[in-house]
């Protein structure tokens, strides 16, 4: 099939040659393609020619970008991860001058999938959030095939994420990490004692932000004060946090504080299989994690707008009424939701393995290069309300 030709300005990609593979793709196919680099590391796996850095200060940014859109007649914009302060100038912006943006994510359902949607991810992706609309889009819709298992990349791969910005503290491991042997140990949960899970969302660990650790410690002292007597909260560091010691000293002092006693404890990951579908609820935020609570029908609460915040699938209104009256996800819905997810979404492949990256390049190259997108081709189909 014939596309007319493109011209793609790459932004900041992952810890991989992802995107210089990507890049090289397009050009086969006859299109431009322009770099602009924010940091020292992205250097390191771009192979084109001509590439730029952005060396102002970030209030500079919309100048920068609109000189470049003009100069190079661009026509999309790649990036990876919509959250950096960069990507968070430049998406909108590009929106406003008429540019398509394709955002690339890690997998919203774990490993074996990257994401990539068009205008907006996570929060603000295009997905409607009404559960009717997912229950008559889903209708047409093959079941998804499992992921494919790829292997784990070298140790030398595994290092590169914390050096690709050339500071550690602002990108979390991309891989879950093995727990030390030396790091504190949670106890064995008892299934018999009701129990919430507390997922961190990267908000645990010590060097994270202030405002954030004060966010959980309200959640915190919520479940203090309206839970049964009974109940258990069990806190879950997240791959952000699994390279760090759980903050046990922390957890100590809030714990007395509050009256709780060994009613908080931390969950180590090897036992989430075995506990999670025996919690009574699951909180907290990151789309891995979420995700692993709905498949296996457990209560979840989000502590952030996120894209399965749809009514009959997750609670976000009301966290003390969620402690003592959690309500199950409507294993139905959540079917039909997960089959659209991956139909729109999601890309077979891996960012980090040589194998996965091809088969992600071919699929995405083609996503990049067709006028409409499968989410926008869903909403065009659908005779359904849709509230977005």
């Amino acid at each position: 099939m014939f596309f007319p030709q493109r011209t793609y300005l790459f932004l900041e990609g992952p810890a991989s040659p992802f995107f210089s593979q990507l890049a090289q793709r397009l050009l086969d196919d006859g299109h431009r393609v322009v770099k602009l680099h924010f940091h020292l590391g992205e250097r390191l796996y771009w192979h084109h020619p001509g590439a730029l850095s952005f060396r102002h200060p970030l209030a500079m940014l919309p100048h920068v970008l609109g000189e470049l859109w003009r100069q190079h007649h661009v026509t999309d914009q790649v990036l990876f991860q919509a959250q950096t302060p960069a990507h968070g100038l430049a998406v909108p912006l590009a929106r406003r001058y008429g540019i398509r943006n394709h955002l690339f994510d890690h997998g919203y359902l774990g490993p074996g999938r990257i994401t990539l949607e068009r205008e907006g991810s996570g929060a603000r992706s295009l997905l409607p959030r009404d559960p009717w609309w997912f229950h008559a889009a889903a209708e047409g819709l093959c079941e998804p095939a499992p992921p494919v298992a790829w292997p784990a990349p070298g140790a030398l791969a595994r290092l590169m994420p914390a050096r690709y910005r050339l500071d550690p503290g602002r990108r979390p491991p991309l891989w879950p990490v093995t727990p030390s042997p030396t790091a504190p140990r949670a106890r064995a949960a008892d299934v018999n004692t009701p129990f919430f899970i507390l997922s961190s969302g990267g908000q645990l660990g010590r060097n994270g932000h202030a405002p954030q650790r004060h966010h959980i410690e309200r959640v915190i002292a919520g479940f203090a004060r309206v839970a049964p007597s009974r109940c258990r909260l069990l806190l879950l560091p997240t791959a952000a946090d699994r390279h760090r010691h759980p903050p046990r000293r922390w957890a100590v002092r809030l714990a007395r504080r509050l009256a709780l006693g060994q009613r908080l404890d931390f969950l180590a990951p090897t036992q989430l299989a075995r506990l999670l579908p025996h919690a009574s609820g699951w909180v907290g935020q990151g789309e891995p994690e979420a995700h692993l609570a709905l498949a296996e029908g457990c209560p979840l609460f989000a502590l952030s707008d996120a894209h399965y915040c749809l009514p009959g699938l997750a609670e976000s209104d009301d966290l003390e009424l969620f402690w003592r009256y959690p309500r199950a996800p409507e294993a139905d819905l959540y079917r039909a939701f997960r089959r659209v997810l991956i139909h729109a979404t999601q890309l077979e492949g891996d960012f980090y393995v040589s194998a996965g990256r091809d088969r992600a390049v071919m699929e995405a190259a083609e996503r990049l290069t067709a006028n409409i997108s499968p989410i926008e081709r869903l909403l065009h189909a659908s005779r359904a309300r849709v509230a977005s």
